[in-house]
């Protein structure tokens, strides 16, 4: 199994009222650098690794300015809370453009394996598919995905925005092995 909601019906209109449009321009690297699988995306860094130097590799994050505008720990604490996670890692707003892609790819690194991959969908309807797996997230959903096999992307016809959250949390490895 590739793919596990955890909830639904979670009131995030606050989360997308709080988001400056030019903040989706401020950072680009995620989707700029050589080989991105991201290139049709935009994203707003919440929490960051401390260092890029070895991105796939730094277990620590760091809080940025957004996550305290936006509010987010005052939603995502009870997410937390609801999957007993130990320890939160990086978070970030994620906008995937009316008909875009993001292109298959791996998770991989100390920080895919130590980390869970959490999406909460904000807005929009995509198709998400990871090995074999195809599912259909909804907007006030949450969901867990496992982000150390191959997964893509295929949007809709309107922007889709998910925060994405790392959690270490027992029960949702990686590889679920």
């Amino acid at each position: 199994m590739n793919f596990r909601k955890i909830t639904e019906g979670v009131d995030l209109v606050p989360v997308l009222e709080a988001i400056h449009p030019m903040a989706w321009r401020e950072v680009t690297i995620r989707q700029e650098y050589a080989g991105s699988a991201h290139r049709d995306t935009e994203s707003i860094f919440l929490r960051a690794p401390t260092s890029t130097a070895d991105i796939f590799n730094c277990l620590d994050s760091i809080e940025l300015e957004a996550w305290q505008h936006l509010g987010v720990a005052e939603f995502l604490t009870p997410v937390l809370d609801a999957i007993g996670a130990r320890e939160l890692g990086r978070v970030m707003l994620v906008k995937l453009k009316a008909g875009g892609f993001i292109r298959p790819h791996t998770d991989e690194g100390a920080y895919a394996r130590y980390f869970a991959r959490f999406h909460v969908v904000l807005a929009g309807h995509c198709r998400f598919h990871c090995g074999a797996e195809e599912v259909a997230m909804a907007p006030g959903e949450v969901w867990w995905f496992n982000h150390q096999k191959e997964h893509e992307v295929c949007n809709g016809n309107a922007d889709r925005i998910h925060l994405i959250f790392d959690a270490c949390a027992p029960g949702y490895t990686g590889a679920l092995s």
